[in-house]
C-alpha cells in the first residue's frame, strides 16, 4: 500500500455512544495499516456520551449546531485535507482490512468514487430493525451501487468529485443518493468494493424505521427534479396493503401475516407521505414544476 495517499474518513454522530467506540478501535487499527490516515468526527448535538467516548481517541471530533448528517459531512469535508475522503457511519463496523480494501480499489484509474460491501446485524429485535436488514441487503446495495445510487454509510469519493459536483444537499436524508447521481451525470464511475466490507447495526423501533422511510423520500423529492421521477411517487397511493408481499416477509419478520401486512402498508405510506410533502417543499423551493 502507497503510505503516501492523503486520506480523510469523516464519521457523521448524533447520540451513537453504544457503537462509535467499537468503530474507532477498529478503524485506527486499519489506519495505522495504511498510514497517512485522519479520522473525522463530526457530532451534530449529542445528548449522551458520544463525545467524551470521541475524546479518548487520536481523532479530530467538530461539532455543528444542525441535527443533519449531511451537514456534518459537509463541514468534515471542508476541514480535512486528504485527496480521497472516506465516509463511514458510527453504526457500521469496519471488517478486517476494509479501508486497504477501499483505498485498492480507489487507486485504480477511474475509480473516484467507491462504494463498499454493507452487510447487516439485527441488535434491536423488532419489526423495523428485521425490515431494515432485509431491504438493505448486501445484494440490493450492490444493485443499488451499479445503477448510481450509493449510501454514505460505506463509501470513497475523490475530492475533485466534490469540486466538480457540489458538497452534500443539506437535508435530514436522502442527499446521498442524489450526490452520486449528479456524479454520474457528471461523468464520474461508480467503482464497487466487494471486498471494503462493513456490518451495519440494525437498531431501529418499528416507529423509528418508518420515520426513516419519511425522511428519506422527503429528502429525495424536495432536492430532485420535478419530472417523471417525482411524479410516480405520487401517482401510486398506496390503497391496496399488499397482501402477497406480507404473505412472503410474515417469517423474516418474524411476526404473524396480519402484522406483517400492516406494518409494510404503513412503510408504503410512510414513503408516499415523504414524498407528497417534499414535492410540495420542491415545488415552494422551485416555484413551478421544471
Amino acid at each position: 500500500m502507497n503510505t503516501a495517499i492523503a486520506l480523510s474518513v469523516i464519521i457523521p454522530t448524533l447520540n451513537e455512544a453504544d457503537w462509535i467506540g467499537a468503530t474507532l478501535q477498529s478503524l485506527l487499527v486499519q489506519c495505522n495499516q495504511v498510514g497517512a490516515c485522519e479520522v473525522i468526527v463530526v457530532d451534530t448535538g449529542s445528548t449522551d456520551a458520544t463525545c467524551e467516548i470521541v475524546a479518548r481517541f487520536p481523532v479530530t471530533l467538530l461539532r455543528v449546531a444542525q441535527r443533519s448528517p449531511y451537514v456534518a459531512r459537509n463541514f468534515g469535508v471542508q476541514r480535512s485535507v486528504g485527496e480521497r475522503l472516506v465516509f463511514l457511519d458510527a453504526r457500521c463496523l469496519p471488517r478486517g482490512d476494509w479501508l486497504e480494501a477501499m483505498l485498492d480499489f480507489a487507486l485504480v484509474p477511474g475509480h473516484d468514487y467507491v462504494a463498499g460491501r454493507t452487510e447487516t446485524r439485527v441488535v434491536f429485535s423488532s419489526l423495523g430493525s428485521r425490515l431494515l436488514a432485509h431491504r438493505l441487503s448486501p445484494e440490493f446495495l450492490h444493485q443499488c451501487a451499479l445503477a448510481g445510487n450509493v449510501a454514505a454509510g460505506n463509501m470513497l469519493v475523490h475530492r475533485r468529485v466534490f469540486d466538480t459536483v457540489g458538497c452534500f444537499s443539506e437535508v435530514r436524508s436522502g442527499s446521498d443518493i442524489q450526490l452520486s447521481q449528479r456524479a454520474v451525470s457528471a461523468g464520474f464511475a461508480i467503482a464497487y468494493a466487494h471486498l471494503a466490507v462493513v456490518e451495519l447495526q440494525c437498531v431501529l423501533s418499528t416507529w423509528g424505521y418508518l420515520s426513516r422511510r419519511f425522511r428519506i423520500l422527503r429528502g429525495q423529492t424536495k432536492h430532485a427534479e420535478f419530472g417523471p421521477s417525482v411524479l410516480r411517487r405520487l401517482v401510486g397511493v398506496p390503497w391496496r396493503p399488499g397482501w402477497r408481499q406480507a404473505v412472503r416477509l410474515a417469517p423474516m419478520l418474524k411476526a404473524s401475516k396480519l402484522s406483517a401486512l400492516a406494518f409494510l402498508w404503513a412503510e408504503r405510506w410512510a414513503n408516499y407521505a415523504g414524498a407528497l410533502v417534499g414535492s410540495f417543499e420542491l415545488l415552494r423551493r422551485t416555484g413551478k414544476p421544471k
